[in-house]
């Protein structure tokens, strides 16, 4: 790991932590409270790990997760708002059980997610860790201050890759310590019902592929069954291309479509 080089990445960072343990250590002994605040982070690790993320840093009550390091996803943004949902909800189930064994009432979860370019690589001595650092993990960290207990903040840049299929709020422009500019951050509720249908993006340099879609499409229409596999690298533009062929089948054909998401693939069926 310590030969492995610097670089400059997008990643998305999540933090999340506890709200309301403050007080714990009045109310409860030192090994409840670990009890409670370790059962917590667990869980929120968990659901993490479940959507591709790596926890980075345990912080108390809390901890730090990146999706894209060290492994990067086209949905990275995606993931940890999935997994920012899903702690959310493991939170809330956890806290009615804290109330019914310890009598804690005001147990939540605060969590803020972020996505930016970031500097990606390896400190430490005795014990090397991979970490990102750079605006976009800061914002993060002071998105989730600066959450409502039980809710997840988003900056601008995931809020752009998730408005397609997530519900979002916006909060406005929120001041945050260390920056000289206000954020504009977001509440992210659920994911969509329905998906909405995507604005119309200028498609610019692909008219080679237009035209063997298009052949596609025509054969189809002929009655020649037809399968085409397109492939590229993240961003070059695989799902605006899907977009403007279902503008021209629009009315002549029944389109379906479906979306497999690849987290989760160790999971069988």
């Amino acid at each position: 790991m310590a030969d492995r080089p610097d670089e400059l990445r997008p990643i998305t960072a999540l933090f999340a932590d506890i709200s309301g343990s403050t007080g714990l250590g009045e109310r409860l002994a030192p090994d409840e409270v670990k009890a409670l605040i370790g059962e917590c982070v667990t869980r929120m690790s968990r659901a993490v790990e479940e959507y591709g993320g790596t926890v980075q840093a345990y912080q108390g009550d809390g901890i730090c997760a990146y999706f894209g390091v060290p492994v990067a996803h086209e949905d990275d943004p995606e993931r940890a708002a999935l997994a920012g949902l899903r702690i959310v909800e493991l939170m809330t189930a956890y806290a009615r059980e804290a109330e019914e064994a310890w009598g804690v009432t005001d147990l939540s979860v605060r969590v803020g997610v972020n996505s930016g370019r970031a500097g990606v690589g390896v400190v430490g001595s005795g014990d090397p860790q991979v970490v990102a650092l750079g605006d976009a993990t800061n914002v993060a960290a002071r998105l989730e201050s600066q959450a409502a207990p039980g809710t997840i903040a988003v900056g601008e840049e995931t809020a752009r890759r998730l408005e397609e299929r997530f519900v979002l709020e916006s909060l406005g422009d929120l001041t945050v310590k260390g920056r000289a500019e206000p954020v504009h951050a977001w509440r992210l509720l659920g994911p969509q019902l329905v998906a909405e249908a995507p604005t119309g993006r200028p498609l610019i340099g692909r008219d080679a592929e237009l035209r063997r879609l298009g052949d596609a499409l025509a054969r189809l229409e002929s009655g020649q069954g037809q399968v085409v596999l397109l492939v590229g690298e993240a961003g070059l533009g695989k799902s605006r291309l899907l977009e403007e062929l279902e503008g021209r089948a629009d009315g002549r054909i029944t389109w379906l479509e479906g979306h497999c998401r690849s987290f989760g693939a160790r999971s069988p069926f």
